[in-house]
């Protein structure tokens, strides 16, 4: 599904993301435009879930493109905001351990002149949510980040879909 500001390989069968695609600058974490109170479903997808699924399942919507790297543009705030931009996280990995990665991320984003972000799901499932969704036993972000057309960032991370303490496991570090 090709986005204005992101892109989404999305499994119907599944009904999650695969993969999505973001690229950033700076510039993209300014600006005032706001959370958007609800998802909605992807126009893209015939019979996309809606986030009513979600209710009383024991899993958040985890944003695979987060809504904060998308404040400079109400659209793309918007986009972010798609049930084909969601998986089902466990609550402590949505809230805590993905929330910190995703601002480390936000933080190589505001050094780096241009960063490329893939995110998605190693395809190994838990079981499916109320037997429609499928769910994710571990997730992946990879980064890839340039300034002054060097890479200065080179690095992934795998994190368990678990409400347990976790570290991260990072993969093919390379910060220079």
């Amino acid at each position: 599904i090709y986005k204005e500001f992101i892109t989404i390989g999305y499994d119907t069968c599944k009904n999650i993301p695969n993969w999505v695609y973001e690229k950033h600058t700076p510039k993209s974490l300014i600006g005032d435009a706001k959370r958007i109170s609800s998802f909605h479903k992807e126009e893209l997808i015939k019979n996309c879930i809606s986030e009513s699924i979600y209710k009383n399942s024991g899993y958040d919507k985890g944003h695979m493109a987060p809504a904060a790297d998308f404040k400079f543009s109400y659209k793309a705030m918007f986009e972010s905001f798609s049930m084909a931009n969601v998986a089902p996280q466990s609550p402590n990995l949505n809230r805590i351990y993905w929330a910190k990665l995703e601002q480390k991320v936000r933080d190589i984003i505001a050094y780096a002149d241009t960063t490329y972000i893939i995110t998605g799901h190693i395809p190994n499932y838990m079981g499916k949510m109320k037997n429609k969704v499928y769910v994710p036993h571990k997730y992946f972000k990879a980064i890839y980040a340039i300034k002054d057309r060097k890479c200065v960032c080179s690095i992934s991370f795998i994190l368990e879909n678990t409400n347990e303490k976790q570290d991260y496991t990072e993969c093919k570090h390379s910060i220079n």
